[in-house]
Formats: C-alpha cells, sequence, structure tokens
C-alpha cells in the first residue's frame, strides 16, 4: 500500500498522482519503491533542478588565465579538478574549436599559426567595417 497517493514537483509546484506513475512502463516490483523516492513531476523537471543547482553551487575562483586564442580572461570554476585546469587553454569550446580550425587550415595554406591569427583579425575587422 502506498501511504502518498499525491506529490508536489519540487522544481515547478505541480501536483502528481500515484494513479498517472502506477501506468508507466515501470516493472511492477520497481513502482512503490520508484515512488516513495520520486520529488519531480517529468525527468524534465528533474534535469532542469539539477542544472540550477550544479549553476548555483559553482563558485568563481581568484585562479585566472588567458585564453591561448582570443585572449580574454578566464576564471577557474569550483567543479574543475586540478588536472583539468592545468590542461586548460581556452576560455571556451568555441575559442577551442576556431583554433583547432586555424591550425589545419595555416598548416595547408604553409602559413605559420601567428601570421594566420593575423590574416583572421584582419579579414574579421574588414568584414565588420563593411556592414
Amino acid at each position: 500500500m502506498v501511504k502518498k497517493k499525491v506529490k508536489t514537483c519540487l522544481r515547478c509546484g505541480k501536483e502528481f498522482t500515484w494513479e498517472e506513475f502506477k501506468k508507466k512502463d515501470i516493472p511492477e516490483k520497481f513502482k512503490k519503491h520508484l515512488w516513495s523516492k520520486k520529488k519531480f513531476c517529468t525527468a524534465e523537471c528533474q534535469v532542469l533542478n539539477n542544472i540550477e543547482r550544479y549553476e548555483k553551487n559553482k563558485k568563481i575562483l581568484d585562479e585566472h588565465k588567458t585564453c591561448a586564442w582570443c585572449g580574454e580572461t578566464f576564471y577557474r570554476t569550483s567543479n574543475l579538478r586540478d588536472n583539468v585546469w592545468k590542461a586548460k587553454k581556452f576560455c571556451n569550446i568555441r575559442c577551442y574549436n576556431q583554433i583547432r580550425a586555424a591550425n589545419i587550415l595555416a598548416k595547408d595554406m604553409k602559413i605559420p599559426l601567428e601570421d594566420f591569427k593575423k590574416l583572421l583579425k584582419k579579414i574579421f575587422i574588414e568584414y565588420h567595417d563593411k556592414s
């Protein structure tokens, strides 16, 4: 017998019932146990709650580096392990992907990466001046 037949979602506040949950395609022997642990109305609410909790607990630390591609300063967050922080050279995945692409193109064009970087900046500035 299930004690609590109606629960309230911890994230959105929507009520959900044991009757709705019973209809799900879950083996009968697990339903009561899973219901006793259930805190969210949907998997989406659970995922969004986890993301919010992760972002809330993430702290920006005093340690910082300069991005090897764009030159922006970026800070270490508390969720980065020491070995990951030591290896980190780029502020985000976009810069990492841009330098990978630039390396490939520079190699194909037989131009040193630094010269290629200057060329890209010149093209970027000229493009934005025209618009």
